[in-house]
């Protein structure tokens, strides 16, 4: 089985990505506005995390999970939360681990592959996926894990990096992050997306800012079985 990615698979370059997620540094900057042309990834991050509620007490899949970076200050905000965070890079986990040792208690780390989750059918109440499918070599099984792992009237947050709308970033992402073996193809259009999620979840809110699409989807409840008739009507709570 193959790994989604081998761009964090030392401590060093795990830093320098951070360092460029945080934007302290000039590079780290100019790294962000160069591949995604200035989006407000925490923004993006804080718009959806919100739909969290506080006093959640429900379980959470965080699929890559990274290094926690954009949702460690959230989940230290649901004490009541089980949190699954899983990734394939053993340092990357290693580097999440200092953001959850001393005041994450609810969150447990897991070395394991999106496309073969070690969890059994309908688990998570709420399932995040922030920014990392474009390192998955396949998405189709990553897909059907994401639905088979998630509970019938479940939450599907995400964002994702789409082609078709940035000749810039999709030239950085096609010719140079796919030749180091950083993002894996085949990538996403916004209607690409947009059409495979209505085919498995309600789709509740969408949004697209350059090449980056963000969601809300909620898996639809199982079909239970009529008293009056043998037709399946759905259960609406």
């Amino acid at each position: 089985m193959k790994k989604e990615t081998r761009l964090y698979d030392s401590e060093t370059a795990l830093t320098l990505y951070n360092d460029a997620l945080n934007g302290s540094h000039w590079w780290g900057r100019a790294y962000l506005a160069s591949i995604w042309q200035g989006i407000n990834e925490r923004a993006i991050t804080s718009f959806l995390l919100q739909h969290i509620p506080h006093d959640f007490h429900g379980k959470i899949l965080d699929v890559p999970s990274g290094t926690l970076f954009f949702t460690h200050k959230k989940y230290a905000r649901l004490p009541h939360a089980h949190i699954d965070a899983v990734d394939t890079s053993a340092a990357t986990l290693k580097y999440a681990q200092t953001k959850i040792t001393h005041n994450l208690p609810n969150v447990l780390l897991h070395q394991a592959s999106i496309t073969q989750l070690p969890f059994v059918n309908e688990t998570y109440d709420i399932t995040i996926s922030m920014n990392g499918f474009h390192v998955i070599d396949d998405k189709e099984k990553a897909y059907n894990e994401i639905k088979r792992t998630l509970k019938p009237g479940g939450t599907f947050l995400g964002t994702f990096y789409i082609k078709g709308n940035s000749k810039k970033t999709d030239f950085i992402a096609q010719h140079i992050l796919t030749r180091m073996n950083i993002f894996h193809p085949p990538f996403e259009t916004a209607d690409s997306l947009i059409r495979r999620l209505k085919k498995d979840y309600h789709v509740r809110d969408v949004h697209i800012e350059g090449s980056f699409i963000y969601f809300v989807c909620q898996k639809p409840e199982k079909l239970q079985p009529s008293t009056h008739s043998g037709i399946m009507f759905p259960t609406f709570n």
